[in-house]
């Protein structure tokens, strides 16, 4: 890769970062979730599982951020930030972001698992293909027959 497109920091510094990082969207997360119905105690409400889970990654993030504060500064481990993979996966989260109303969950799902399979699996094409087809087909009767959950099936589909 070429040494421009790379920042290298301190792992320390680079982990203290990302967990401040986790922990504001914690708190995003605890905010929006607090102004959803919560529910009583035997039919809780759809704030409570997000408010949980961010409970979870704030006190889990902020307690990262105290244990490398806490123990001495020994190591000097780099880490090299720009690396291709994390390029493919946020574009193709953007991807799924930008194309699951329209295409619908097994095209959208299908083509980006695909293509993580593909560029990070370092499988084949056909590989990654088949792979990602098997996946969605299992998630989607997972989702929509086991547990009930209606999944986008886009505006090019129609049940």
């Amino acid at each position: 890769m070429n040494d421009r497109a790379t920042i290298v920091v301190s792992a320390r510094t680079g982990e203290i970062v990302l967990c401040l990082v986790f922990a504001a969207l914690a708190g995003y997360v605890m905010f929006a979730a607090s102004r959803m119905p919560m529910g009583s105690y035997t039919l809780p409400g759809p704030g409570v599982f997000p408010l949980a889970l961010g409970v979870m990654l704030a006190v889990a993030s902020l307690a990262r951020v105290a244990w490398q504060f806490a123990r001495p500064r020994l190591e000097r481990d780099t880490v090299a930030l720009g690396h291709v993979n994390i390029v493919i996966a946020v574009a193709a989260l953007c991807g799924v972001a930008l194309a699951l109303e329209a295409l619908g969950f097994i095209v959208t799902m299908g083509a980006f698992l695909a293509v993580l399979f593909a560029a990070l699996a370092r499988r084949g094409w056909w590989r990654a293909i088949v792979s990602a087809a098997v996946a969605v087909v299992c998630f989607y009767y997972f989702f929509d027959r086991f547990i009930g959950v209606t999944l986008p099936m886009g505006r090019l589909i129609s049940r």
